[in-house]
């Protein structure tokens, strides 16, 4: 009677994830029970050896086992017997985790795994590492790395599976050639694990503001950190000049017939970012465009600055048309 009331319940937990899943079908992936599937694995991100795939009840995920997993995570985070692909995420190091696709070898049975150093931090210039590759070969018959001699590979030498099951020692040029031969591309740049890792951008430890007579700035495309540069006399003299006639001029692209004809804006020049500005939405490019002329007019000698700020007083407010003239109506308390 308990197995009963147990199965009903996974039923009725299977039956809601499928309407989470949303599709009239279980998805590729869905066990009522558990499977397994048993492999030869050979490759870069761990020793050669036997590695099994069991699948969990009434579930996606799975887990692998194995005498050494090396750096491929055990935990499945999701499993398509449909292909007999899968994905499994784990810890790396304290700054990266690993994530591993196994997916189908063009032309074979085989499936193929790629393992990618993830960094922890996300910032635009940490980017995900190549890893390790290897290949799974479900066991059988004449096909039981069990049953091999094990190798060592020379320095100029990957290791990969062998037509008979059993790891084999080859060169690059050699895994080229045997791609080129099959038109893949499978083993095309080997992946080792690298010696090191590139370390990792942390933006909330680099200095945001500099003392004055100093710009901020990016010295090289991809730093992590800006630095601070000292500004020239001459860069601050035209400046000075720069926001002077922006100031003058900015009167005569204010001009509206709606609330929807005004906008805020803020432009960047060679002279630096100017503060926030109401104006007319027809009539910015035409300010911005006589905005770069004056820089560069002004701003020859100045650092090329993409940080920079001038001292701004706050915009709060809702730009509207003040009698033809674009304006900031104060938000009410």
């Amino acid at each position: 009677m308990k197995r009963h009331i147990v199965t009903t319940l996974l039923f009725v937990a299977a039956a809601l994830a499928l309407i989470g899943h949303g599709a009239g079908n279980p998805p590729d992936c869905w066990f009522e029970n558990e499977k397994t599937r048993v492999f030869n694995f050979v490759g870069s991100c761990a020793p050669a050896g036997i590695v099994t795939l069991k699948s969990d009840e009434f579930s996606c995920s799975a887990t692998l086992t194995g005498n050494d997993l090396g750096y491929i995570p055990s935990d499945v985070t999701f499993f398509d017997d449909s292909n007999g692909g899968f994905k499994t995420d784990g810890n790396l190091n304290s700054d990266y985790t690993i994530s591993c696709s196994a997916s189908e070898q063009s032309g074979t049975d085989d499936l193929h795994l790629v393992c990618s150093a993830v960094p922890k931090i996300d910032d635009r210039r940490n980017e995900s590492v190549k890893w390790c590759e290897g290949s799974f070969r479900e066991v059988a018959t004449g096909c039981d790395i069990r049953q091999c001699d094990s190798v060592t590979c020379g320095e100029d030498e990957h290791v990969v599976m062998g037509d008979d099951c059993c790891a084999v020692c080859r060169t690059q040029e050699a895994l080229d050639e045997t791609d080129s031969e099959s038109d893949d591309d499978t083993h095309k740049d080997y992946i080792e694990p690298p010696e090191t890792l590139p370390q990792l951008c942390v933006p909330n430890e680099c200095i945001d503001s500099c003392e004055e007579g100093y710009d901020l700035l990016y010295k090289n495309t991809g730093d992590c950190c800006p630095v601070c540069v000292e500004i020239t006399a001459s860069c601050i003299a035209g400046r000075e000049a720069m926001w002077e006639q922006v100031a003058a001029g900015l009167a005569t692209y204010t001009a509206c017939e709606a609330d929807t004809d005004c906008a805020v804006f803020q432009m960047g020049s060679r002279c630096g970012a100017s503060c926030p500005a109401v104006m007319s939405i027809s009539a910015y490019p035409a300010f911005n465009s006589a905005l770069q002329i004056i820089a560069s007019e002004n701003c020859a000698e100045c650092n090329p600055v993409t940080y920079n700020q001038p001292d701004c007083p706050p915009v709060s407010g809702r730009p509207f048309c003040n009698q033809g003239i674009c304006d900031i109506e104060p938000l009410s308390n």
